[in-house]
């Protein structure tokens, strides 16, 4: 009886085929480690997240205009916003036009559901500033219920104490945000 050949890799393909696997696990659990889950509390992100709403985010030191960010605010614990201007970007809450704007042009923000009433509220003082180094300017998109940038117990908040930039409602609604 013939034996049959075991066929085997030559050995430089044998040690391509190991640094590739080993590299895209090391690059698929590297992107898993910074991912974290976070519970939506409250309606200041109405309509975007509900309160209850999983939203998926990965743990993110850089961000724009637009992102949605998971923030340690020190008195309120950890709150989910929307960026709405990054350091040396000037911002101006305008309440009798209803607008935002940022470096002199009006966002558009189809997310916002309602117009912002303004309130009076003497602790809201932050309507016109530019956003000082190391820091964004963040605003609930539920801006009737919203404490956020435009108070000045938070202010500005300083880009350490943003833990990262939300990418999905998980539950009990799916969808990408941003």
């Amino acid at each position: 009886m013939e034996e049959k050949a075991k066929k085997t890799l030559p050995r430089p393909k044998v040690f391509l085929l190991v640094f590739l696997l080993t590299f895209v696990l090391t690059m698929t659990l590297g992107f898993c480690s910074s991912l974290r889950v976070y519970e939506a509390a409250g309606s200041s992100m109405a309509p975007t997240l509900q309160d209850g709403d999983r939203v998926l985010f990965q743990m993110e030191t850089s961000f724009q205009s637009g992102d949605v960010v998971i923030l340690s605010s020190g008195g309120l614990g950890m709150v989910i916003k929307r960026v709405i201007a990054v350091e040396g970007q000037h911002v101006v809450v305008d309440y009798a036009a209803n607008t935002i704007t940022v470096d002199g042009l009006i966002l558009d923000e189809p997310y916002v559901a309602e117009a912002m009433r303004d309130t009076q509220n003497p602790a809201m003082t932050l309507l016109d500033v530019t956003v000082p180094p190391g820091r964004v300017y963040v605003l609930g998109d539920n801006r009737n219920h919203s404490v956020d940038s435009r108070y000045e117990g938070l202010g500005c908040v300083h880009v350490s104490a943003v833990w990262g930039k939300a990418l999905l409602r998980l539950s009990p609604r799916f969808g990408l945000l941003g």
